[in-house]
C-alpha cells in the first residue's frame, strides 16, 4: 500500500490551497472529497491581501484578480438614514502588493485551485470518496472510507489535515468539541444579478435599521449580495418561499429588477475547537473555528491556517525542524483566529441591534468616534499581529507583523512583485549589504542548516549593487524603507509565511535571533502526546505518540 506525506479531508478552497503548498515543495498529498463536483453556488464572497498573497504563492493571483473587485469603502447606515461610520479603500501603495479587501464568486476560486492542484503529479484527488473512520500511532496514521466507484478503502500516510469545513467529520470522530463564543443568529444570504439597471450602491452598506438589520455586498462581474436578519418574530423557514425573501429586499432595491441566483438561510456562528492538533491529526478552516461575516474573514482565516501550516509540514519533512514545530501551529493561530472572532462578533452585534433607543445611542457615540478618528479608516486595522508561537521571545519591534511585499527591479531592470524573487524558507532581508555580514561563523552555519536565504533589499533611492551573501533588490515604492525606519531596524528574519519572526538593529541582535531560532526548529518533541481515536463502538482507545 502507498503511503502519503500528507491525506487532506476535503477539497473545498482551503483543502485545495493546502494541496496546491504542500506539492510545490514535492510532497505526497492525498485529498478524500466527498462531494464529487464544485458547489456551483457563491458561499464566501470576500477576501483580503494575506489570501491573495497566497493565492500567488499557489500561482494564480493574476488570473483571480481578472475576476474580482476591489473594496471601494463602506458606509454604516443609523436608524434615521444617517452615515454613522465610513470605511475608506486603501489609498496605496498597496502593502501587500494586492488591493487590501476585495470581492469574489467562490465557485470561480476553487475551479482555479482545483486545476492548479492538478498540475503536480504528486498531488492525488479522490472525488466521491467519503472518510468513516481514523486511527493512529507512532507509525502513522490509516484512513479507512468509501468510495463511490470502489467501495471500501484503506490509505496510510504520516499526518491527516481536516479541511472538512463546519461539520467535520474528522472533528467529530476525533470527539473534538467546540468552545461557543456566544453568538447565534440566523440571516437570510441573497445572491442576485440585474435584469434591468436599478440603483445600487458602488460601496458596501451596513444597515444598522432595528426594523431589520442588514448588509450589501457589490460583488464581481455584477454580481450583489445582501445579508438580511431574520427577525424575533419570524422562523428561519418562512425564507423557503421566494415572496417573502422579495418582501424583505424591498426597503433596499427595486426587487422587479433582480435576477435571484442563490437564496439561503444561514445560522451565524462564533465557535472555535477547543483542539486543533490531535497527534498526527490537524484541524484546519471551519473544521476548527467559524466566524460570522461581518468582517468577511471565515474564509482568510481558514487560508492563513493553511499558509501557517504548509511551511512547518514541509521542514519537518525535510528534517529542516522537529515534529515539535507543529505545536506551535494552534499556538499561533487559536489566539489570533479568536481576536477576529470576538471583533466580528462585536460588528455584528452593533449592526444587529433591535433596540431602538440602544440603537440611536449607538448611533450618536460612532458618529462621535467617526468625526475624532483620523484618516484614512481601514479595515484591515482590525486584523491583529501573531503575537504567540514561533517568534522572537522578546518581540522585537516588527516581530509577529506581516512583510510588506513591495514591487521590486533586479540589476537588469525587470519588475515584479517582491514574493516572485523570493523562496520558500526563511529569509534574511537586509536593508544594506554590510548588515549580511552581521552573522558570525556559528550563526552562519546556523542559518544554512535551516536552509535560510538571504536577500538585501535597497530603497528606491539607492544604487544596485552586488553582494556576495545574496541577491540584492530595489523597490519601486518605500514601503521596506518606511518599515525599516518605523520600527528601527536594519534586518529581519521572515518566515516561509512572510510573517517576521524577528527584527534587529545590530550584530548582537541578528545574531541572538539565529540562536534562538535554530533552537526552537530543532527541539525535540518534549512530551508524548494523548491520541484519542474513536472506534466504531464509540469508545475511546488511547496511544501514545513519540
Amino acid at each position: 500500500m502507498k503511503r502519503w506525506d500528507i491525506i487532506i479531508a476535503g477539497y473545498g478552497p482551503v483543502g485545495a490551497t493546502l494541496a496546491i503548498l504542500l506539492g510545490k515543495q514535492g510532497l505526497n498529498v492525498l485529498v478524500l472529497e466527498q462531494a464529487n463536483n464544485i458547489f456551483d453556488k457563491p458561499r464566501a464572497i470576500g477576501m483580503d491581501h494575506e489570501a491573495m498573497r497566497v493565492m500567488q504563492s499557489c500561482g494564480i493571483a493574476d488570473a483571480l484578480a481578472e475576476k474580482t473587485r476591489a473594496f471601494r469603502g463602506a458606509q454604516w447606515i443609523g436608524v434615521e438614514g444617517q452615515v454613522i461610520e465610513e470605511l475608506d479603500p486603501h489609498p496605496g501603495p498597496f502593502p501587500l502588493g494586492w488591493a487590501p479587501n476585495f470581492t469574489f464568486i467562490q465557485p470561480q476560486l476553487e475551479s482555479m485551485l482545483r486545476e492548479r492542484a492538478n498540475d503536480f503529479h504528486n498531488v492525488q484527488i479522490k472525488s466521491g470518496c467519503k472518510l468513516t473512520e481514523i486511527n493512529q500511532d507512532e507509525a502513522g496514521i490509516t484512513v479507512e472510507a468509501i468510495d463511490a466507484t470502489s467501495g471500501a478503502v484503506t490509505f496510510e500516510g504520516n499526518y491527516l489535515l481536516a479541511c472538512d469545513g463546519a461539520s467535520s467529520t474528522v472533528r467529530t470522530k476525533l470527539g473534538i468539541v467546540l468552545e461557543d463564543l456566544a453568538f447565534d443568529e440566523w440571516w437570510i444570504v441573497v445572491d442576485a444579478f440585474m435584469k434591468r439597471p436599478t440603483p445600487v450602491p458602488e460601496s458596501g452598506r451596513q444597515f444598522c435599521n432595528p426594523q431589520r438589520p442588514a448588509t450589501f455586498i457589490p460583488g464581481p462581474q455584477g454580481l450583489l449580495r445582501w445579508e438580511l436578519k431574520v427577525m424575533p418574530h419570524e422562523q428561519p423557514e418562512d425564507f423557503n418561499q421566494p415572496e417573502n425573501i422579495l418582501r424583505a429586499l424591498e426597503p433596499y432595491v427595486e426587487t422587479d429588477a433582480l435576477e435571484i441566483w442563490r437564496s439561503a438561510v444561514y445560522r451565524f456562528h462564533a465557535l472555535i475547537a477547543d483542539e486543533w492538533r490531535r497527534g498526527r491529526v490537524l484541524l484546519v478552516g471551519d473544521a476548527a473555528h467559524q466566524t460570522p461575516p461581518f468582517m468577511g474573514q471565515g474564509l482568510c482565516s481558514g487560508i492563513r491556517d493553511a499558509a501557517n501550516l504548509a511551511w512547518k509540514l514541509k521542514m519537518i519533512h525535510q528534517g529542516l525542524a522537529s515534529t515539535a514545530l507543529l505545536d506551535t501551529y494552534e499556538a499561533e493561530r487559536r489566539p489570533h483566529v479568536t481576536t477576529i472572532i470576538s471583533r466580528t462578533k462585536e460588528i455584528g452585534k452593533k449592526i444587529g441591534e433591535l433596540n431602538v433607543e440602544r440603537a440611536r445611542a449607538r448611533d450618536s457615540r460612532m458618529i462621535s468616534e467617526m468625526m475624532h478618528a483620523p484618516r484614512p479608516r481601514l479595515r484591515q486595522s482590525l486584523i491583529p499581529p501573531l503575537d504567540a508561537g514561533l517568534i522572537d521571545s522578546l518581540r522585537s519591534s516588527a516581530s509577529g507583523t506581516l512583510f510588506v511585499q513591495p514591487r521590486v527591479r533586479d540589476t537588469a531592470g525587470a519588475e515584479t512583485l517582491l514574493d516572485e524573487c523570493l523562496g520558500d524558507n526563511f529569509i534574511l532581508i537586509t536593508t544594506t549589504p554590510q548588515a549580511q555580514q552581521w552573522l558570525g561563523p556559528e550563526e552562519s552555519q546556523h542559518w544554512r542548516d535551516i536552509a535560510g536565504e538571504r536577500l538585501v533589499l535597497l530603497g528606491p533611492d539607492r544604487t544596485l549593487t552586488s553582494c556576495t551573501l545574496g541577491k540584492v533588490l530595489q523597490e519601486t515604492e518605500p514601503l521596506f524603507q518606511k518599515m525599516a525606519i518605523d520600527h528601527g531596524f536594519s534586518a529581519l528574519i521572515v518566515r516561509p509565511d512572510r510573517t517576521v519572526y524577528g527584527s534587529a538593529a545590530n550584530s548582537e541582535q541578528l545574531c541572538r535571533l539565529v540562536q534562538q531560532l535554530h533552537a526552537q526548529l530543532t527541539k525535540p518533541q518534549r512530551h508524548t502526546l494523548t491520541i484519542k481515536t474513536r472506534k466504531p463502538n464509540d469508545n475511546f482507545a488511547n496511544a501514545q505518540l513519540g
